[in-house]
């Protein structure tokens, strides 16, 4: 049986682009298109009656109509009124949170600071001597290194004589006694010495704040032996005329209270007390109005005058007279209370 060709019906398109349908069948592009709807104009809504649905239901929407919005650009003086009023409570609403920010991030930064103390005074403690280090477990632990190194610190005793004591080699004595020697110079360099005069003033014994209230520290000088140096400069340098002898020499500070505020860098043994007090920055510390104790040594009247700061020393003999009877009662006020520093 032959296969019949299908053919197209009369008015059929071959293709679904409407481009083609004009020349297939002219008669399809003859055909008028329909008439366009003329929708009623929508009637203008009193902006103060509330929107409606169609159901006639009144409509609750986040979005004015274009009404609304033709509304706030005519010539109504209310609304532009109001707007300007929400713009000066959003200023005033920023400037308030600015502020308000402002003071935490102040109070951040100082619990940070106080923080950061708290932890620089709990870094050295205890707990950090547990060996829990990988690898060959030390001789001595941590704590009894630490131990050795006070010892030799307050004793003096000879580097045989620790390793004797301890069981270990004199080499492995002087390698702990250095590391541990720097470890403390690190750390506790980091903890807050110096007091502020309210802190100084709390905890004053009431016999300087009878005699002297303004006194912020009671300042001495001393000398460590050392070595004779092979330099000969440096023999000249370190030789103390006081001491006969190479020495070092650091200025030390303690509040009334008897409380360590102030160790300087050591210097070498021929340095003036003078010239220590100048190089040692303690003039930067001390604030206006405050007092200084110290030995008939420091004479250093001229530096902290530059200041406003007061020089409490005993007084000197002049030539052979003697003293004046409240000059000595001046001497023994000032011994009485400047011999704790010794």
């Amino acid at each position: 049986m032959e296969r019949q060709n299908r053919m197209l019906k009369p008015g059929a398109s071959p293709t679904i682009f409407e481009c083609f349908h004009e020349h297939l069948h002219p008669t399809l592009s003859k055909r008028k298109a329909p008439a366009s709807r003329h929708l009623p104009s929508p009637k203008r809504r009193d902006p103060e009656d509330p929107p409606t649905t169609s159901s006639g239901d009144t409509a609750v929407s986040h979005f004015g109509t274009d009404a609304d919005f033709s509304d706030m650009n005519s010539d109504d003086t209310d609304l532009p009124h109001e707007h300007c009023q929400c713009v000066q409570d959003l200023q005033e609403s920023i400037k308030t949170l600015r502020s308000e920010l402002s003071a935490s991030l102040l109070k951040t930064n100082q619990l940070m600071q106080q923080l950061q103390q708290e932890k620089n005074r709990k870094d050295f403690s205890l707990d950090r001597f547990k060996n829990d280090e990988p690898g060959p477990k030390p001789k001595l632990s941590h704590l009894d290194q630490f131990f050795l190194t006070m010892v030799r610190l307050r004793l003096g005793l000879t580097v045989e004589d620790l390793a004797d004591r301890f069981g270990i080699n004199p080499s492995t004595v002087s390698r702990t006694f250095i590391t541990w020697i720097n470890l403390m110079y690190v750390k506790f360099k980091e903890l807050p010495m110096w007091m502020s005069q309210s802190q100084v003033n709390r905890w004053m014994p009431p016999y300087f704040k009878k005699w002297y209230p303004t006194t912020r520290v009671i300042i001495d000088a001393t000398e460590f032996f050392i070595e004779k140096p092979s330099s000969l400069a440096r023999q000249s340098a370190t030789w103390s005329s006081y001491k006969n002898h190479n020495t070092f020499k650091v200025i030390m500070g303690i509040s009334p209270d008897g409380t360590m505020v102030f160790i300087s860098n050591l210097y070498e043994g021929s340095v003036s007390d003078v010239d220590l007090v100048s190089q040692s920055g303690l003039l930067a510390l001390l604030e206006r109005y405050d007092s200084i104790m110290a030995d008939k040594g420091f004479d250093i009247q001229h530096l902290l005058g530059t200041i406003g700061v007061r020089l409490n020393i005993a007084p000197f003999r002049r030539g052979n007279q003697q003293m004046t009877p409240d000059e000595v009662l001046k001497t023994k006020k000032i011994a009485a209370v400047r011999i704790h520093v010794e």
